[in-house]
């Protein structure tokens, strides 16, 4: 009896045993498991194991719906992202935009390969002029010029589309020397280089340092392919969010004082303004009439990386227009003006109805990018310029009659065929 004893009281510290190994390793890994990580540790180390990424493939979508108007805005991307350089991150996308209105669709097609500060830009397919016109309001005093403009439209879209185009700051001096205007290299807000990482490093502080989320609800594990991950549901911090936008403009604005003052416009001037908007008098009333913002994340339990983003919400554009109109009415009464009728009418125009936004982003390919290269052909943006100009000059001679008498064509200018011309030559 007592050898009987002491093998099931064996059986229970051995099976015990087992069962607490399995619960520490999370080889089992139950919600009510007391070695389980809580989700900010996870989201914390997630955030770490991404900044640290060498690669991966993300695949991106946006979908804006507009029920009463009968309009839809989707767009995907695509993209495989190599930031093993910080300092030359390189991705390559294909990126999808349809605009639907009223039941016809408006689409857009284009491929990017960003190398460091160059950029090479293809339209894959874009929708013909006439077609683009029904988005914009009836303008009967252009008349004829929309018959005209339409052709030049359509025939610079041959031009440019199916074809890499380099957009880089060497093409564009180039353009800029042929056409005998002065280059000088545009810096963002006036800044340096080693001003704009300084910046760029200040602005990430700043977001890791406030709380902009917090966890609603730790949801039942789920498995993404072969991966089991964590599924959790958050909330967008509206205090954090208070905290940090004014903080963020203070930032920009201390980086670009010089440029500021060289434009006639003082740090102080700016601050004033930017303290008469109240930001967070304007987050408190779009929260307070739109409510809370939810998102939901996917983390891998045992890589930590984020492999999936979605967020949905549901805005009742009245109830936008009604938070915009009570935060002008406070900001018009503390200068003892008021809000005039002109600015609610025009809102009215495009406040109406329900919009639904909704995103999803998909991560994989950690680590298993490979190799983002240029593509062999390509045009630069002075060879696209003076195909265009050239296409535009020789339509307008050949509309207008033909060249000038004596006017001869340079022997490196080859006469565009007639298909190609912005309008059609005269017969």
């Amino acid at each position: 009896m007592k050898k009987i004893f002491v093998g099931v009281a064996a059986i229970i510290i051995l099976a015990g045993a087992g069962v607490v190994g399995a619960l520490f390793t999370q080889t089992w890994n139950p919600m009510w498991n007391p070695f389980r990580p809580e989700p900010e540790e996870v989201i914390s180390e997630m955030t770490e194991k991404m900044e640290a990424l060498d690669s991966f493939h993300s695949v991106f979508s946006l979908d804006l719906r507009e029920k009463e108007r009968n309009m839809d805005i989707t767009l995907k991307s695509v993209s495989d992202i190599d930031q093993r350089e910080k300092e030359n991150i390189k991705e390559h996308s294909d990126i999808d935009f349809i605009i639907s209105l009223e039941g016809q669709k408006y689409p857009f097609s284009s491929e990017i390969i960003l190398l460091g500060e160059t950029v090479y830009l293809k339209i894959k397919s874009m929708p013909a002029f006439s077609d683009l016109l029904s988005l914009i309001p009836e303008t009967p005093e252009l008349g004829e010029e929309i018959g005209l403009f339409s052709s030049i439209f359509d025939s610079l879209k041959d031009e440019i589309q199916g074809k890499w185009i380099k957009i880089d700051e060497e093409s564009i001096k180039e353009l800029y020397e042929e056409m005998g205007i002065p280059y000088q290299k545009q810096e963002f807000g006036g800044l340096s280089e080693a001003q704009q990482k300084e910046l760029q490093e200040k602005l990430t502080q700043l977001l890791k340092d406030k709380k902009l989320y917090y966890v609603e609800k730790e949801l039942p594990d789920e498995k993404i392919g072969k991966i089991k991950v964590y599924h959790y549901r958050l909330v967008v911090n509206k205090e954090g969010l208070k905290s940090l936008l004014p903080e963020v403009f203070e930032t920009i604005i201390e980086y670009s004082s010089s440029s500021l003052m060289e434009e006639g416009i003082s740090p102080e001037q700016v601050k004033e303004v930017m303290g008469d908007i109240e930001l967070p008098l304007l987050i408190d009333k779009i929260f307070e009439h739109i409510g809370d913002v939810r998102y939901e994340l996917w983390i891998g339990q045992k890589d930590k990386y984020l492999y999936r983003v979605e967020a949905s919400k549901e805005i009742d554009l009245q109830q936008l227009k009604q938070a915009l109109i009570e935060y002008l009415q406070k900001i018009s009464a503390k200068k003892g003006e008021k809000i005039e009728q002109k600015d609610i009418q025009e809102m009215d125009q495009f406040l109406q109805g329900t919009l639904s936004i909704s995103l999803k982003t998909e991560l994989s390919d950690f680590n298993k990018v490979g190799e983002i290269k240029a593509p062999d052909e390509f045009l630069t943006v002075k060879e696209l310029i003076q195909n265009i100009l050239q296409k535009i000059f020789f339509g307008m001679m050949m509309q207008s009659g033909g060249f000038p008498e004596g006017m001869n064509l340079p022997p490196d200018v080859k006469m565009p065929s007639d298909q190609s011309l912005p309008v059609p030559l005269p017969h």
